[in-house]
C-alpha cells in the first residue's frame, strides 16, 4: 500500500495501561505505522479497566459497592497525579513518533482528523467512543482478538458474566470488525457478531482498507 493510500492517520483506543498482550500488540502496530510516515496516537485511560470495575460496582452489594467505589476513588486520585507513561515504551519499544492520549471515562474526539482510522482493541469501549462523537465523522473499527465462545463459559462467574455482557454490547454495534484469526472470527459470527474480515495477527497494511463512512449509531 502506497502512502497516498493510507488513512491520514490512525488512533488505536484501549482500555487498560499495562504490561500484557494487547499492549504489546498495539505497540508493534503502531511502530509499523509510524514507520511507514503515518501519525499514530495511543489513547490510554488514567484507571484501567474501568468498564469492568463500573459493571463490578452495578452487580456488587451495598457493601461491594462501597468497596469498590472507595478502591476506584483511590485509584482516580493517584493515577490523577502521577502521570504514568505508556508502558508500551519501555516495555515493547513503540515507536518514539507515537502520540498518547489519556481519558477518564469517555476518550476525547479532540485533535481527530478527517480520514483517521479508530483501532479499538477492546471493543466494549466503544459506546463510551460514541458518547463523545458528537459531529465528528469517524472510521471505527473493532479488533475481536479471542475466542467469545471460550470466554462466555470462564468458570469463574465473575468474568464470565463479564465476558458475556461484551458479546451483548457487541450484537448491537454496527461497525467495522476485525478478527486476528479464523477460530475467533468463526466464534465471534456463531455469536451473532459480524465480522468483516480476518487478518491474522493484526493490521495487513497491503489489505486493510476500511470504508470511509460514518459508524452507525444504531443496533442492528
Amino acid at each position: 500500500m502506497t502512502r497516498a493510500d493510507a488513512p491520514l492517520a490512525v488512533r488505536f483506543v484501549v482500555a487498560h495501561n499495562l504490561p500484557v498482550s494487547v499492549t504489546r500488540v498495539t505497540a508493534v502496530m503502531a511502530t509499523q505505522l509510524a514507520a511507514t510516515g503515518i501519525p499514530v496516537t495511543v489513547v490510554v485511560p488514567l484507571v484501567d479497566w474501568l468498564d469492568f470495575k463500573l459493571f463490578q460496582i452495578s452487580r456488587a452489594g451495598a457493601w461491594g459497592k462501597l468497596r469498590w467505589a472507595l478502591r476506584l476513588m483511590l485509584e482516580c486520585l493517584w493515577r490523577g497525579v502521577v502521570r504514568w507513561p505508556w508502558c508500551g515504551f519501555a516495555r515493547y519499544g513503540a515507536d518514539a513518533r507515537i502520540q498518547v492520549e489519556r481519558y477518564w471515562l469517555i476518550p476525547s474526539w479532540t485533535g481527530h482528523q478527517a480520514g483517521e482510522v479508530t483501532i479499538v482493541q477492546h471493543p466494549y469501549v466503544i459506546p463510551n467512543l460514541l458518547r463523545g462523537l458528537g459531529d465528528h465523522r469517524a472510521v471505527i473499527v473493532s479488533v475481536v482478538r479471542n475466542n467469545y465462545e471460550q470466554e462466555i463459559r470462564h468458570p469463574v462467574p465473575e468474568q464470565a458474566a463479564w465476558k458475556q455482557h461484551g458479546v451483548a454490547i457487541e450484537r448491537h454495534l454496527a461497525v467495522f470488525r476485525i478478527a486476528v484469526s479464523e477460530l475467533a472470527g468463526q466464534a465471534a459470527q456463531r455469536l451473532g457478531i459480524p465480522v468483516d474480515r480476518v487478518i491474522h495477527n493484526g493490521v495487513d497494511l497491503c489489505r486493510f482498507h476500511p470504508p470511509a463512512t460514518r459508524v452507525d449509531r444504531q443496533p442492528k
